[in-house]
């Protein structure tokens, strides 16, 4: 009996870039250039580009982005890390927004310091279309498997939430860490402290 190409038993449903909102945000007008290029070359091709962190929360106020590329230090002011905790303590974005840090920062006490805001995903400068292209997909791939969660998270439907969360971890075990963790958040939101 002939083997079965491993190509053929992926069930992830292909990404719709052409859907998505993309919000860029940095203070190099070059570096917006190459985003703005490297997006369109992937397919994303609805773009909105931001040169400081008050310009990005305005444009939030007025669209409901899916993706937001922030770099995280740009100079004076609030940096990526700042602004992502902004958006999210004020709700100035979807619950299933990605985040994406960019940052030419390599230091360990610099990444862990990113990671800490629990960003969707982190690349670090310099990079190519072809790395841009792979982080955008396995964020996007998580959140399609996340869906459910993050739309009942939204509505504040928290019990649903952590029954998708068992759900979810059982049926992408690649997941389970981060609906164990979210699980855990949302029994305590509620009280279930058992």
């Amino acid at each position: 009996m002939a083997a079965v190409s491993n190509k053929h038993l992926n069930t992830t449903p292909r990404i719709d870039y052409a859907s998505k909102y993309v919000l860029v945000v940095d203070d190099f007008a070059q570096h917006l250039d190459f985003m703005s290029k490297a997006l369109k070359a992937i397919g994303l091709t609805k773009i909105a580009l931001a040169i400081n962190p008050n310009e990005a929360t305005s444009l939030c106020h007025e669209a409901s982005f899916d993706i937001i590329l922030c770099d995280d230090n740009m100079g004076e002011g609030k940096n990526g890390q700042q602004l992502l905790h902004e958006l999210r303590h004020f709700k100035s974005v979807r619950h299933d927004c990605i985040f994406i840090m960019v940052t030419a920062e390599t230091s360990r006490e610099v990444v862990l310091g990113a990671l800490e805001s629990e960003p969707e995903g982190y690349i670090a400068k310099p990079f190519n279309q072809a790395v841009l292209r792979r982080k955008i997909d396995r964020v996007l791939d998580k959140q399609m498997c996340l869906g459910d969660i993050h739309l009942a998270i939204e509505y504040e439907n928290y019990e649903e939430a952590i029954s998708q969360c068992l759900d979810t971890a059982a049926l992408h075990p690649r997941h389970s860490s981060w609906c164990q963790k979210t699980a855990a958040e949302l029994h305590l939101r509620l009280g279930q402290y058992q």
